[in-house]
């Protein structure tokens, strides 16, 4: 356990072997010199990593981002801040985010998280994906106060939730359970809309599809924890719904009304999502057609395959 902190915010990111960038040390120079004492870390399942030396370096076995989180929280735990080590940050934006989130939040604060523009289909239905989570998903949810979702690549976390993590739970959507825990506990949940910084895509289609099984596994054990309790289980299944079930029950019908000859109905309805879809990214181009083919696809499969045992290690590669 680390010592009583005099340190006001704690930045914390992770590594399995990746090395760190120069971001985080950035920003904690920035908030040390706005007056607010900064501690960062990196806990790392590999000490052969590079990193900068106003970073502090844990080792620690494998694992997921949670339980590296709860290893960190005492009784008078500071802010946190939980970063991914593949971001490039919006420093300023950064900055500001925090700054405003100390002078009174009580749950969670987070901004929005752009996706690196990589050539090719695959970074471009990444890109409309995130536009489609971040920029109508999540704010719809979090404004009709059902979300739980929040961009686990950067996030703030206050004093008051920290210190009511008393359970046993784990999940890979760390993200989700603190949000989860926000909406049982009657936190407030913070979305400023600005952009803070920019994370690396998918590796490839596979890495993708990982991903997917990972957020089908880690929302079951969510689900499931949450059910025992009695207490929050409909947050996650109205997020299912929405991330997941949507594409799910969009595919079944444009099948359905495809085999029943009901093509007029179906390109209705394609064309619903189609203008949808050209609103949120202000454009309408063939790959947002491939865009509503494939991730849907994509969605149902791994729905499916997170039945299936998969090694802790692959579901946790980028």
């Amino acid at each position: 356990m680390l010592k009583p902190p005099d340190y006001e915010v704690l930045l914390i990111t992770f590594s399995v072997g990746e090395n760190i960038n120069n971001d985080i040390a950035d920003l904690k120079k920035e908030l040390n010199s706005s007056g607010i004492a900064t501690r960062a870390l990196v806990i790392t399942e590999c000490d052969e990593i590079s990193h900068p030396i106003e970073i502090e370096q844990i080792l620690c076995g494998p694992g997921s981002k949670l339980q590296k989180i709860k290893s960190q929280l005492r009784i008078d735990v500071p802010f946190i801040c939980v970063i991914d080590s593949d971001m490039h940050l919006e420093i300023s934006a950064c900055k500001e985010l925090i700054l405003n989130a100390l002078k009174g939040m009580d749950g969670i604060t987070f901004g929005l998280i752009e996706s690196i523009s990589e050539p090719g289909l695959l970074g471009n239905c990444i890109q409309l994906d995130k536009r489609w989570s971040h920029r109508f998903l999540r704010p719809t949810l979090h404004f009709l106060r059902v979300g739980i979702t929040v961009p686990g690549q950067f996030v703030m976390y206050s004093p008051e939730l920290l210190s009511s993590i008393n359970d046993n739970s784990d999940t890979f959507l760390d993200d989700l359970y603190f949000g989860l825990k926000c909406r049982q506990l009657g936190l407030g949940i913070q979305r400023v809309n600005k952009i803070i910084g920019y994370e690396k895509g998918r590796s490839g289609w596979g890495s993708l599809f990982l991903q997917r099984i990972r957020w089908m596994k880690g929302l079951f054990r969510l689900t499931k924890d949450a059910w025992k309790a009695d207490s929050g289980w409909l947050y996650c299944i109205i997020h299912y719904l929405a991330y997941h079930g949507i594409p799910i029950i969009y595919t079944c019908f444009i099948v359905v009304l495809v085999l029943t000859n009901h093509l007029e109905s179906a390109i209705v309805l394609i064309g619903i999502f189609l203008l949808l879809f050209a609103y949120i990214t202000k454009s309408i181009n063939l790959n947002i057609v491939l865009y509503l083919i494939i991730f849907p696809i994509l969605h149902t499969v791994a729905t499916l395959a997170a039945i299936f045992p998969f090694s802790l290690s692959n579901l946790r590669k980028r």
